[in-house]
Formats: structure tokens, C-alpha cells, sequence
């Protein structure tokens, strides 16, 4: 293969001529093609992976379907789990995503629900604005069990990025402390 080029702007190649756009379109096709590929590649293991979600379907018991759907009517992207020993459902209600556990029986067993300050209680914001001034809240998780609730947010400044737990009553304690990392 070899590959000389005149003054003319054209390319020889085993003998024939060819233009150097010819070469330079040929490569574009080429990488779009491949682009292309890809795509559908990615598209089409996609779509299995959630074909194939939709046929692993809890079997969810009808008293805890009742349960659920009494007390929370207008939820959304409803998706169950079935355990040995108990069931456990993903949603969005009312903008905030949830996690719940029930019992084969359809009681409460826990709950986990993520969301930002503006779905956290008063008291508790008041305090974290007070203990820390200068830092924001970026996240919030919540988790409820029959014992209690406990509130475990996130909070950034420009350096850092803090986890503090608070009970009910707004009692903060310092979970962890980590820097962020230094962009270059």
C-alpha cells in the first residue's frame, strides 16, 4: 500500500488517483457510521435490560397493594420488590422520591424518603442554619421506623461536604466530615 502524493492535491493509491476530500469524506462516513453503530448498540441492550424488567414483577400480596394505594393514591413510578419476608416499594410522590417496606401482612415497617431543604422541618433547618452558617443544605434522606425518625442531611461549602443526623426534636450530631476534591 503505497500512498504518494503529487502537487496536484491528489493521492495515489495501487495505481489510481484520488482526491484528498475523497479520503477525508471517506473517513467522515466512516466515524459517523461507527458513531451510529454504537448508538444502536447501547439503544438495543437498553431496551432489553427494561424489557426484561418488566417481566420480574412482584407478586405483591393484595392487602399490601390496598395498604399502599390508600395511603398513597396519587403515587407515581410505582416499582415493588418481593423479599422472603417482606415487600419493598420505589415511588415518587409528590416530587419525592420514596422507599417503603411493609410486611407480608401489609404493616409499616420502615421508610426512607430523599428530598431537599424545603421538605425538612423547621425546627431542624432553623438549628443547621445556626450550627452552620456557611454552608447549604444539598440533600436531605430521611428514614422512619416505628422507633423513629431520623433525618440525615447533607450539607457543602466551597471546601467541604458535611452529613449531620437529627432527631425529631432537632438534636444535630456530626455523622461525617469530608473535603472535597481540588479541581485543577
Amino acid at each position: 500500500m503505497i500512498r504518494k502524493k503529487n502537487f496536484t492535491g491528489h493521492v495515489y493509491w495501487l495505481g489510481l488517483s484520488f482526491s484528498e476530500e475523497y479520503f477525508y469524506v471517506h473517513n467522515q462516513i466512516f466515524y459517523q457510521k461507527s458513531i451510529a453503530m454504537k448508538k444502536s448498540v447501547i439503544l438495543s441492550i437498553s431496551l432489553l435490560l427494561v424489557g426484561l424488567g418488566a417481566f420480574a414483577i412482584a407478586t405483591v400480596d393484595e392487602k399490601v397493594l390496598k395498604t399502599f394505594k390508600e395511603t398513597f393514591p396519587k403515587a407515581e413510578q410505582v416499582r415493588w420488590e418481593e423479599f422472603s419476608d417482606n415487600y419493598v416499594v420505589n415511588f415518587v410522590d409528590m416530587g419525592i422520591r420514596e422507599r417503603i417496606s411493609y410486611d407480608k401482612d401489609g404493616n409499616f415497617l420502615s421508610a426512607t424518603r430523599y428530598y431537599t431543604e424545603q421538605n425538612l422541618p423547621l425546627n431542624i433547618l432553623c438549628k443547621i442554619r445556626k450550627k452552620y452558617p456557611n454552608q447549604t443544605v444539598f440533600g436531605v434522606t430521611e428514614v422512619d421506623t416505628d422507633a423513629s425518625v431520623d433525618y440525615y442531611i447533607k450539607l457543602e461549602d466551597d471546601a467541604n461536604w458535611t452529613t449531620i443526623k437529627s432527631d425529631s426534636g432537632g438534636n444535630l450530631q456530626l455523622v461525617e466530615k469530608y473535603k472535597k476534591a481540588q479541581e485543577n
